[in-house]
């Protein structure tokens, strides 16, 4: 009896195999790849079956969403420092180039599903780290993590569910800003997204440039007896567009006039179209969506407009305002003096009477949790009416919000002390601390558990 249920299991079709696997989450899937190499080679290295895998859980609402924690030992300002420029000043300092050098970030994964409390040390998972040195997840789709620092550098594209990694070709952006030939003369921000191309079945990393605009050789500034404006330069967007598929970098240029680029450098995916908030009149300080088409590799023309109602104030420092998606709609939250917040929801992309407010709340209606003084450096919701709020770059806060009810917390999770892995680090670091021990969150990234890959 045993034998002919052996053969029946054994004979299976493989296509119905293929088809039951499909329907397995991501954690069961990575279980049975110690089954047989035939079934290791389907689960991880099948293209086909991740993709089907893949659409077949989103069509179903069966995603498994994890945090993606990562931290370091928090140094000077020059690590978090959002100017290029501005990170030029340690390039001349080798004690701190050294000592930033022998530091490793170290990542972990939350399980947002799992049955104990959220932050219990069963849902926490420590994982190696791909990258030795400091790198930190900057962008993510379909489960792919594109890790990188400020620079631009050090850029690869990682699946945390399954180990795949890959490098990707240094663009050269920090070349020239450390040469200082062309960006190097000028204030430089950067920002970036990343996205899924399905005309081309292809993977686009997007870096935005924003510098001056000026060709002229330095003599020609000799020859009116002065000094050119900066303010009067025009300025351009360089568009850096990576192929996954072509392992090969594109620069477009887009002219446009001075733009400030707040509160996130990140773009967010939606539509095929990664989006950025930007100012649109400094003087009113109104506030629209940029969108940059990944197929047709430009801006729209026509920003997104926030929804009439909504209430924040650029000018006040406690103004806190950042884009996100859920369930593949833009949503967004604002904050306001620095207590109140509304999370709303595009559910018609670009139809501005389509935004709806999920919930709003003050964290006042949270007794014994937040301080007279928040820092939310990051904020993210579930249709389910869970929200997470990384305060203070110390801890992880889960809350349940639910219509006009007021908000529930639900868990904590708070990094314990920081254990170098080379202990003679720290006389190298002495003079650079700045909070002992303590870990901070350098990074907090929500992505979906996948077995997605791209080819080598």
């Amino acid at each position: 009896m045993s034998e002919m249920k052996k053969n029946v299991v054994y004979d299976l079709p493989e296509d119905i195999i293929f088809k039951i696997l499909c329907r397995l989450p991501v954690k069961s899937l990575i279980r049975f790849t110690c089954v047989s190499k035939r079934w290791r080679s389907v689960i991880i290295s099948d293209p086909q079956f991740a993709k089907f895998q893949h659409k077949l859980a989103s069509q179903r609402k069966t995603l498994c969403h994890r945090f993606l924690v990562s931290t370091l030992f928090r140094l000077e300002p020059f690590i978090e420092c959002c100017h290029i420029e501005c990170q030029c000043d340690f390039s001349d300092s080798s004690e701190k180039k050294a000592a930033l050098s022998e530091l490793h970030t170290q990542f972990r994964t939350i399980d947002l599903e799992a049955p104990t409390q959220f932050g219990d040390a069963s849902s926490v998972k420590i994982l190696t780290s791909p990258f030795e040195g400091h790198v930190k997840p900057m962008v993510t789709c379909n489960g792919l993590v594109i890790l990188g620092d400020d620079h631009c550098t050090n850029l690869s594209i990682w699946n945390p569910s399954t180990a795949f990694f890959r490098k990707i070709p240094d663009p050269g952006i920090w070349a020239e800003v450390a040469t200082g030939h062309g960006y190097g003369r000028y204030d430089i921000y950067a920002l970036w997204g990343f996205g899924y191309v399905s005309a081309t079945d292809d993977y686009s990393l997007v870096i935005l440039l924003h510098h001056s605009d000026d060709d002229d050789d330095d003599d020609d500034d000799d020859d009116d007896g002065g000094d050119d404006d900066d303010d009067d330069l025009p300025f351009v967007l360089d568009v850096h567009i990576f192929s996954v598929r072509d392992n090969s970098w594109k620069i477009i240029q887009v002219p446009g006039n001075i733009v400030d680029w707040i509160f996130s450098r990140k773009g967010v995916l939606a539509n095929e179209v990664i989006h950025w908030i930007t100012v649109k009149n400094q003087e009113t300080g109104e506030l629209v969506i940029s969108a940059f088409d990944l197929t047709e590799e430009e801006f729209q023309k026509e920003p997104l407009l926030f929804p009439e109602d909504v209430d924040y104030n650029i000018d006040d420092f406690r103004t806190e305002i950042e884009l996100g998606c859920i369930d593949g709609c833009l949503r967004f939250y604002s904050m306001n003096t620095g207590r109140d917040i509304e999370v709303w929801v595009m559910r018609e992309y670009r139809v501005r009477k389509s935004w709806i407010k999920l919930f709003k709340f003050s964290l006042d209606d949270i007794p014994n949790v937040f301080g007279t003084e928040v820092f939310m450096s990051q904020f993210y919701v579930l249709e389910s009416g869970s929200a997470f709020i990384n305060s203070d770059l110390k801890e992880f806060i889960r809350i349940e919000c639910h219509k006009e009810d007021k908000p529930v917390l639900s868990g904590r999770y708070r990094m314990e002390k920081w254990e170098p892995m080379n202990l003679g680090l720290w006389d190298k670091l002495e003079s650079l601390r700045k909070d002992g021990q303590d870990a901070n969150f350098l990074k907090v990234m929500f992505y979906d558990e996948t077995l997605v890959s791209v080819p080598e």
